[in-house]
């Protein structure tokens, strides 16, 4: 079966300038940035939405662009990549989010943003839903990307939700909302630990915190899966009944850049679930192509198909527990299954 990815949220202009320090400063005594390169990189729901196309994926992308050349930037780059812009809306006045970085020596020392907090017009609103309603059939998954920059509107949320779960489509969650109720009924929530100690407004510094904390967004939005990140210590996949732990041993030493490694992860999780692979092998399978993500200086498009990527984990470092109850009570044991991938 030839699956097809719908993703729909903010799209986002990475502007990366590379360039030096001056050997001399500026007459008022301050630094001078010498500007040497521009390069320019869908981020948000984009960088989302290409990493997915490039896994291998046919993938379509909803969101909202101005007429400005930020947006015909953004939108030539979204087409280079692979995905069907054809159901972008365009508003006219609209100011898609752009994030310029200056870089020294691959280290980003500064960062400008231009965003306006403004959200999208009903118009434009009734518009995308229009879009969802007619092609929703053709997708066997959507993925929600919200970077809470005026696109995802709590009423467009609300239907998205709804017409994907009427149509049996899964649902992949990734949003900066400090209230993820609007979110309820996703097949899989996904955040980073900061992200998911503000969603709880608890403190989630050790494992078992998050595992309590993500246990928590699965009863209250109602999903199957809760995705928890935490940065270089890994990341946890939770169900109500068992969760996968995923621990490195050691740290990536050659890590350069972490933006965009969250994106990465949901791509290529999805991906390997569309490709319908054990969910354990698409966690290890999403961890890696992190790690190579996070070599690279800016906001990364892989173009690694996920066929070719190869995982490098050992059992000890990818555990499964699965919750036993008893009269006594419950606990969670270690699943060896895992281990089938090490033959």
């Amino acid at each position: 079966m030839n699956r097809k990815v719908l993703v729909i949220g903010d799209i986002i202009l990475d502007e990366y300038i590379e360039g030096n320090y001056a050997k001399r400063t500026s007459d008022d005594g301050k630094n001078v940035f010498l500007k040497d390169t521009i390069t320019y990189i869908a981020g948000g729901a984009g960088n989302v939405a290409s990493n997915i196309a490039q896994a291998g994926i046919q993938t379509s992308i909803i969101g909202v662009i101005g007429s400005n050349r930020d947006s015909q930037c953004c939108k030539n780059i979204l087409k280079q990549n692979g995905l069907d812009i054809s159901m972008i809306i365009v508003e006219q006045d609209w100011q898609i989010p752009v994030k310029t970085r200056y870089m020294v020596h691959n280290q980003q020392v500064f960062r400008s943003d231009k965003v306006r907090d403004t959200t999208i017009k009903k118009s434009t609103e009734y518009a995308l839903m229009e879009h969802l309603e007619n092609c929703i059939k053709e997708f066997s998954a959507v993925v929600i990307s919200d970077y809470q920059t005026g696109v995802l509107t709590k009423d467009l949320v609300h239907h998205i939700i709804q017409l994907a779960n009427q149509y049996n489509k899964r649902i992949i969650s990734d949003s900066k909302a400090s209230c993820l109720l609007p979110f309820k009924g996703s097949y899989l929530i996904k955040m980073n630990h900061e992200e998911l100690g503000i969603v709880t407004k608890r403190l989630c510094d050790s494992w078992e915190k998050i595992k309590e904390s993500a246990l928590q967004v699965i009863e209250q939005c109602q999903c199957k899966y809760v995705l928890v990140t935490w940065g270089k210590n890994g990341m946890i996949l939770l169900s109500n009944s068992s969760f996968i732990q995923c621990i490195r041993n050691h740290s990536n030493s050659s890590a350069v850049c972490t933006i965009g490694a969250g994106d990465i992860i949901t791509a290529y999780l999805l991906a390997g679930i569309e490709n319908n692979l054990p969910i354990e092998q698409c966690m290890a399978l999403a961890s890696t192509a992190a790690e190579i993500a996070v070599t690279m200086p800016m906001t990364t498009v892989l173009h690694i198909l996920l066929s070719d990527l190869n995982y490098n984990f050992s059992p000890n470092e990818l555990t499964i527990w699965e919750e036993i109850k008893g009269n006594g009570g419950s606990e969670y044991v270690k699943n060896s299954a895992w281990t089938q991938y090490w033959t």
